[in-house]
């Protein structure tokens, strides 16, 4: 392959429409990438200094409730280098361990050292990402500039902004993996050569590491349509081996992908079908029959966020429908509002707080390489792709097609937010603006309706731009949501809807100005006005600074990350009580916070909580949130105390006073409006019962918890038969809770009667063994989420301890497959290295 390459220059100059420049030509390959990744580093460490010098950090949502429910075991990290594979913060105990990266050897861990924070990992990943889409690009003969513009342009995508300022860093990072598994994948299915079919799976295991197999589904489906066509040229030619070379070839990448990944993938797998994403909830009113069907979330719970057919517009104008749902409003249409966040998203999704802006130079571009290269089978390929991906993103307002795949494809339809497919869509339309700017240096020349052609994206352009005015006049567009005049004072809402509007219109003049300047590019290049370096130079100055400024907007929700952590959670009089009632207890207890405080991590920074917040939780508890409890008998507070007594809730938190006889006011927080009750009624860690009733309907069960004539601290629950019989204990009888870690519990107990002993922590089978007297005993369900134990007469010592295989077998597994990978990769690489040398 070189040698052919040697004699064509040798015989004949190479065309000055090349894409290759002069000066790129006098530096080796090598060189010339080494160049651009500094570039590219550089680059990316100056775009993003808030991050990278200026001490600042995202603190989104997701951020905060994860530095609430993982403090506790930090901590306990920190004080016994024991790592937590359960986590006692929230919910009353849920697994930890399938929430691990890797914890083995493996690439992404060396990536990892590079950084520390949040912070830290967005700008390396950042780095990853570009520096991934400048050698695809490279790799596919785009040269240095063109292959720079797509770096850049995937770089500064605003809407990744979005992601790692709300903490979804596990998505952000899949991302960021994208070019890497597709330029192996691609340079794979086109030689079908050993080498790369390793390194894909080198680097698909990267991306299923992060663990966002959303993301890494839509990534699949890239590769699918990538492949299509290979594969369907090699039946049609009727070449049979290489067809079975390739496939063999692609099985033993998938075989190393799936060792090399078994932990974390098989530890998820594991515990995904007892969280709210297996689709086995119960229900003890409606039934959702679409969750029940998919086997997994409801249909109208997983597209809520939709992309909207209308909405398609904010790709080049990105403040159309508002922008984020909070904005800041920079206009002088409305004074009184200016410099104030306001609420700018009016669309069709519940809220957002990303623009799905790509830029105008890449949206022009991405339309050019579909022209331009409709003859390409990929650009075919990504384009089919692009049109059926947005079909897809539509959702609820595209129902056939989305439930095609929701109701038919494994695992899909645990999937939410259907406009996430945006991020393939958005790494895809990079692909085509390359071979855009490709036509218009090698094919636009020669091309009789090159003009034309891009007058015609002119004018599409230009109807972009004017349509918020024309349609604002002509009253198609209202500015404003249904549930706006129901959440606004009438005098508000025009305000806002004015304000609104104001957004619309600045940055449809914006993108006009952006469009003049990059279609002065286009024609300079067409008309060879300017040298084809110094326009691709000028093309990529423009394209950074249009979506860089865009994505100056997010810059102002970043914190200092030295205090960050100190603010949020300072402790309150309220948190003051707690731990020092923690320190007086004998045993563990748990909190539940009223209204939102249920809802978040707060409390759970230093405390055991009934209530929390996690994307996955565990279906048990969410089973008792839906039916359970605010079904008790009180209609002014209809609390169902029974479950929050065998839940061990001692104490309970609101932001306004309680009714009820049953608690006890002990703390008033008048600074923070919080009001801290005990709980005398709740049940301890570990109690004894001498009482079983076997409901083996779980919705009958959930609805014996509400019955108001259930004890909790009498009678026990279960789905199954206890093998022996049981009686009340007397009242000597006793079972205490000695030692508590996240992985191990230790209880002492005496009874004189064969009993159950409950123990209010949550039942999950997968991994938790209890012993009496050091011989194991099975573990009962019980009262739906709890765990008992049947404890014969006598003095006992029992112990649970958490130890899940797949986790440690999953380590041992990962780790040997990621170390004969890599050695596999270098070996095999060498050798081509030195056959290659050979040869020339």
């Amino acid at each position: 392959m070189t040698k052919s390459k040697k004699s064509k220059k040798s015989s004949k100059p190479a065309p000055k429409a090349s894409l290759q420049s002069q000066w790129q030509m006098d530096l080796k390959p090598w060189q010339q990438i080494g160049i651009a990744i500094v570039v590219i580093i550089i680059a990316t460490v100056l775009l993003y200094s808030n991050l990278a010098f200026k001490g600042l950090t995202p603190a989104g949502s997701d951020v905060i409730g994860s530095m609430g429910k993982s403090h506790l075991l930090k901590q306990y990290e920190q004080e016994t280098g024991e790592i937590s594979l359960w986590n006692p913060a929230i919910f009353g105990g849920m697994p930890q361990y399938h929430r691990y990266g890797p914890q083995s050897f493996s690439l992404d861990k060396i990536v990892g050292l590079f950084y520390s924070g949040n912070s830290g990992q967005v700008v390396v990943h950042y780095i990853v990402g570009a520096v991934g889409m400048f050698l695809l690009l490279y790799s596919l003969q785009f040269g240095v500039l063109v292959s720079l513009f797509g770096a850049f342009a995937f770089l500064l995508m605003p809407h990744y902004n979005s992601l790692w300022l709300a903490g979804h860093f596990s998505k952000f990072r899949a991302i960021m993996y994208m070019p890497w598994v597709v330029m192996a994948f691609y340079h794979f299915i086109t030689t079908r050569r050993l080498l790369y079919a390793l390194l894909l799976a080198l680097a698909f295991s990267l991306q299923i590491r992060t663990q966002h197999y959303q993301i890494i589904f839509y990534t699949a489906l890239v590769l699918l349509a990538i492949g299509v066509w290979p594969i369907i040229k090699l039946i049609k030619e009727k070449n049979f081996k290489a067809l079975g070379q390739a496939l063999g070839l692609l099985a033993l990448a998938g075989v190393f992908t799936i060792l090399s990944v078994y932990q974390p993938l098989f530890v998820m797998k594991e515990y995904t079908p007892y969280s709210t994403r297996g689709g086995n909830p119960v229900h003890i009113e409606q039934v959702d029959q679409s969750a029940v069907t998919a086997k997994g979330v409801s249909f109208e719970y997983a597209t809520k966020w939709s992309l909207s057919p209308r909405e398609l517009l904010t790709l080049v104008i990105p403040n159309y429908f508002g922008g984020q749902s909070q904005i800041k409003y920079t206009g002088d249409a409305v004074p009184q509002l200016k410099g104030q966040r306001i609420p700018g998203y009016w669309g069709d999704m519940p809220f957002t707080s990303s623009t799905d802006y790509i830029g105008v130079a890449l949206f022009v571009f991405m339309l050019l390489g579909i022209y331009g290269y409709r003859d390409d089978w990929r650009v075919r390929s990504l384009a089919i792709f692009s049109s059926l991906g947005i079909l897809l993103g539509f959702g609820r307002h595209f129902p056939p097609f989305y439930k095609l795949f929701f109701y038919t494809i494994p695992y899909f339809s645990k999937f939410r937010i259907p406009t996430m497919i945006l991020m393939a869509i958005f790494f895809v339309f990079v692909l085509l603006a390359a071979f855009g700017i490709r036509y218009l240096i090698e094919r636009a020349k020669d091309d009789p309706r090159a003009v034309r052609v891009v007058a015609i994206i002119a004018g599409i352009m230009l109807i972009l731009i004017v349509s918020p005015m024309v349609l604002k006049a002509l009253g198609v567009l209202s500015f404003s949501q249904p549930q706006d005049a129901q959440m606004f004072n009438p005098k508000v809402l025009p305000l806002l809807q004015t304000a609104r509007f104001d957004l619309a219109k600045m940055d449809a003049i914006r993108t006009f100005g952006f469009t003049l300047l990059v279609f002065g590019i286009i024609f300079s290049l067409i008309r060879g006005w300017l040298p084809k370096s110094l326009s691709l130079l000028l093309l990529i100055g423009v394209m950074i600074l249009d979506n860089a400024l865009v994505n100056t907007r997010f810059f102002d929700q970043l914190v200092p990350t030295e205090t960050l952590e100190a603010r949020l959670f300072q402790n309150s009089q309220v948190d003051n009580y707690l731990l020092n009632a923690q320190k007086k207890s004998p045993e563990p207890f748990r909190v539940m916070g009223v209204g939102q405080l249920f809802n978040n991590n707060d409390l759970a920074y230093y405390n055991q909580c009934i209530g929390g917040y996690d994307a996955a939780k565990m279906q048990t508890i969410q089973d008792l949130i839906d039916n359970n409890l605010y079904h008790g008998p009180n209609p002014q507070f209809p609390i169902n105390w029974s479950m929050v007594n065998f839940m061990n809730g001692q104490f309970v938190v609101s932001e306004m006073a309680l009714p009820g006889d049953n608690l006890k006011l002990v703390y008033r927080d008048e600074r923070q409006k919080q009001f801290l009750y005990e709980n005398p009624d709740a049940c301890t860690r570990a109690f004894l019962v001498g009482q079983a009733e076997t409901i083996s309907d779980p919705a009958e069960l959930l609805r014996r918890i509400n019955d108001p004539t259930f004890n909790p601290k009498q009678t026990a629950l279960l789905n199954t038969e206890l093998p022996v019989a049981i009686a009340p204990p007397d009242s000597m009888s006793f079972a205490r809770e000695t030692k508590y870690t996240p992985n191990k519990i230790e209880v002492e107990a005496k009874t004189n009667t064969q009993c159950l002993m409950v123990m209010s922590e949550v039942y999950y089978p997968k991994g938790w063994k209890a012993l009496v007297d050091g011989k194991e005993t099975p573990i009962y369900k019980t009262n739906h989420i709890l765990r008992s134990i049947v404890l014969p007469a006598g003095e006992h010592k029992i112990e649970f301890i958490f130890h899940p295989q797949t986790y440690f077998t999953g380590k041992w597994i990962a780790s040997l497959s990621n170390i004969i990978l890599l050695l596999s990769i270098v070996g095999i690489g060498y050798v081509s290295m030195r056959t290659t040398k050979n040869e020339e």
